[in-house]
């Protein structure tokens, strides 16, 4: 298959348009370190946007269903929801963004672990990734890349002096789907830990594991407390705090429980009735029948029950609402 643009690839400077799953985690990784702020302090805004479009390009290619729109219909294809410049779906089908080929590929409650940075099938966060390779390298890189620059300087930290945080906030990247579904995401830090007896210092490597709720929305925040580093001298160690942050998604955008998709329809269309398949966050499609003059520019239809998982209400979902778009 022809694929529509090669920027990404070439951004990742790979050689195929097929690449294996190691294949493109080793080239995230080499084009993420080659263009890291950090490695650039003479052109750090220049780095820094590259390292973004490096980081697009990688969360892109590394899910089934963005790099099939990418592959099919560019960059455009991704901001228009796979819909393209014409509003078109791709393989023809009316108003259905991926074609019938997706398949029902799970039912609703299964619940999927995620690990960031392995499998392609997990939507892999490129940020998580990243981090995770630095958490590699030396301690103090490792603190400042990895966990928002905690803790690392060498010294005993005192608890009441102004330049320690006695909270260390980050943000914890999530997609829709980890965020209907459920996830476990395993976080690597590096902190300092004090001996009481002898007050030595030492760094120590460890795997905090996020276990996000089906539901949870943006602003959600967990708390490790007492995990990040030991101020010494019989003080409290910081408190580690994630916030969850909604990455954007191809086509669906998220109103409190309810789950909000565009259908760019023709006019021909809209007069005769069409029918409208939905690839769920879950894997399945939803399928949605129109009658006969029933749709028009703005018009709501609304699927009761196909929205988000509710939190305080276990078993209860919101709703999908499908809004027309009829393009003239």
């Amino acid at each position: 298959m022809a694929v529509r643009s090669r920027k990404f690839y070439d951004l990742l400077e790979l050689k195929t348009t097929t690449p294996s799953e190691e294949e493109l985690k080793k080239a995230y990784k080499k084009a993420a370190m080659k263009f890291h702020p950090d490695r650039n302090p003479e052109q750090p805004e220049v780095a820094e946007k590259k390292f973004k479009q490096i980081s697009e390009a990688y969360q892109t290619l590394s899910d089934p269903r963005q790099k099939q729109i990418y592959d099919q219909l560019g960059e455009q294809g991704l901001q228009n929801g796979g819909g393209g410049a014409s509003g078109r779906p791709p393989h023809g089908s009316e108003a259905q963004p991926f074609g019938s080929n997706m398949g029902d590929r799970g039912a609703r409650g299964s619940r999927r672990h995620f690990t960031p940075g392995f499998g392609r099938d997990s939507g892999a966060d490129p940020f998580d990734l990243f981090n995770e390779m630095m958490a590699g390298r030396d301690g103090r890189r490792r603190a400042g890349a990895g966990m928002g620059g905690m803790g690392g300087r060498g010294r005993f930290q005192d608890r009441s002096a102004p330049d320690f945080k006695a909270v260390v906030n980050n943000t914890l990247n999530c997609t829709l789907e980890q965020l209907y579904a459920g996830c476990t995401k395993k976080m690597k830090i590096t902190k300092t830990v004090v001996e009481n007896v002898t007050g030595q210092q030492s760094r120590v490597e460890k795997v905090l594991d996020i276990e996000v709720q089906p539901g949870w929305k943006k602003g959600t925040k967990i708390t490790f407390a007492g995990e990040g580093d030991d101020p010494g001298e019989g003080g409290r160690a910081q408190d580690i705090v994630f916030t969850i942050e909604e990455k954007l998604h191809s086509y669906f955008s998220r109103d409190g429980d309810n789950l909000i998709f565009k259908a760019k329809v023709t006019s021909a269309q809209a007069s005769k009735g069409l029918k409208i398949t939905v690839p769920h966050l879950d894997g399945r499609n939803v399928t949605v029948h129109t009658t006969a003059g029933e749709v028009s520019h703005g018009r709501l239809k609304v699927i009761a029950g196909e929205g988000m998982p509710i939190r305080k209400q276990p078993g209860a979902f919101g709703n999908m609402i499908i809004k027309f778009e009829v393009q003239r």
